[in-house]
């Protein structure tokens, strides 16, 4: 009975980590930009909370996964696209809550616009 609880675990924690990357598109689609704001990483800090627990538990899950020389074992494959769609999330925040672009200036220019607007 023990041997069929730990075959359900890794199952249960790719649910989780699944879960937490849904969890964090919803926060961020729901929060959209209310004005300026000087950094993205401020304004959403629950998100990358979240996504940093599901890189760190789908890095540690898909070694895991690897080093048990189960070759019926496949889920290292869906921890690795979970880890994957964790940094296409990333990328994809400034899309995902409106952030409008601009091909003119630099990191410099855009520290003169902060103390400008604020």
């Amino acid at each position: 009975m023990a041997n069929n609880n730990l075959s359900k675990t890794p199952v249960i924690c790719l649910i989780i980590t699944y879960f937490c990357i849904t969890l964090a598109a919803s926060i961020i689609e729901n929060n959209p930009i209310k004005g300026y704001e000087i950094s993205v990483y401020t304004s959403t800090p629950e998100v990358w909370l979240l996504l940093g627990a599901v890189a760190v538990g789908g890095i540690i899950f898909t070694i895991y996964s690897i080093s048990s020389r189960n070759p019926e074992n496949n889920l290292w494959t869906l921890s690795l696209c979970a880890i994957l769609l964790s940094n296409l999330l990333i990328v994809l925040i400034p899309y995902l809550r409106d952030y409008a672009f601009s091909d003119g200036g630099d990191h410099l220019s855009h520290f003169g616009w902060v103390i400008v607007k604020n």
